[in-house]
């Protein structure tokens, strides 16, 4: 890899009293913006320089959306506060309207180095100084000419020391042995990291067939219908090959009929399947874990 990087999800409540309000935020690491290539849309993003175990003063990366939400896109943003979890971190900058973050179906407001961790939790045992806690994902890129399966090689080769030497010291003999047996692979995020594609990937082809079958029965009842109203219609075509029409003319009148209907079809089903959709990722949304696909 020519760089690597680690995040993690997080909930930040940005009230200081009263009613809670959540907001979706990511821990990062130092270089998780410069390793993904994102540069500021105002500002500067979270660098190495912050995310340091001292720690000293660390700042907040807001999203676009947050800014224009909760700073109604004020240019002077970058040096105002925001409040995390009861602590006040200073904003260094904001990303770029199209960046989301890198988990497919979530969006976040709001980025801190890992550093800060400590702070946000104030207690003696926090994930960062924990060695069982699972609660960051590695995100790299590919030196130029490497593929994916040359670095899963490579990572499989170094993962049975790693894990033999990070054995949690409260595991039991058995869980300790179940650890010793991970390993570590690369897989491409080109489309973005995604659990929701894992999650709903079988239930959503499923569906996916069963409205192509749907969609076959309605396609052989309308061509039923056509050739019932065909039948109805030999008087017509009688008289007008009558009168100087020819084949060609009445089968180009019956593919314009044709075409109609199917283009009706076509822009209603494209509009429902819009609506439906939202309909969908609205059924699976929730306030505690909110989804957003564009």
């Amino acid at each position: 890899f020519s760089s690597l990087a680690a995040w993690g999800p997080a909930t930040f409540d940005l009230s200081n009293s009263g009613e809670s309000r959540r907001v979706q935020g990511l821990w990062v690491s130092g270089n998780f913006f410069q390793t993904l290539g994102i540069t500021a849309a105002a500002g500067r993003l979270i660098s190495p320089a912050d995310d340091t175990p001292a720690c000293d003063a660390p700042h907040a990366t807001i999203s676009h959306a947050f800014w224009q939400r909760e700073f109604a896109g004020a240019p002077d943003v970058v040096g105002r506060s925001v409040r995390l979890d009861g602590q006040v971190f200073p904003v260094g900058g904001v990303t770029p309207r199209s960046f989301f973050g890198v988990d497919v179906g979530r969006q976040f407001d709001v980025a801190l180095p890992l550093c800060a961790e400590r702070q946000v939790t104030a207690e003696a045992l926090t994930a960062l100084n924990s060695p069982d806690w699972w609660w960051l994902a590695g995100i790299g890129r590919l030196k130029p000419g490497v593929s994916i399966d040359t670095a899963s090689s490579e990572l499989r080769g170094v993962s049975g020391p790693i894990f033999a030497a990070t054995v949690p010291p409260r595991y039991t003999s058995g869980d300790a042995e179940n650890y010793r047996k991970f390993t570590l692979e690369a897989s491409s995020v080109a489309t973005g990291y995604s659990a929701l594609r894992g999650e709903y990937d079988t239930p959503l082809t499923l569906l996916l067939a069963l409205a192509g079958l749907v969609l076959l029965i309605a396609c052989g009842n309308l061509a039923n219908l056509m050739l019932a109203r065909a039948s109805a219609r030999e008087q017509e075509m009688a008289v007008r090959l009558a009168i100087g029409a020819s084949r060609g003319r009445l089968v180009r009148q019956l593919m314009s009929e044709s075409l109609i209907v199917a283009a009706a079809g076509a822009l209603l089903g494209a509009w429902l399947a819009q609506s439906l959709g939202s309909l969908l990722v609205g059924s699976l949304s929730s306030l505690r874990n909110p989804l957003m696909l564009d």
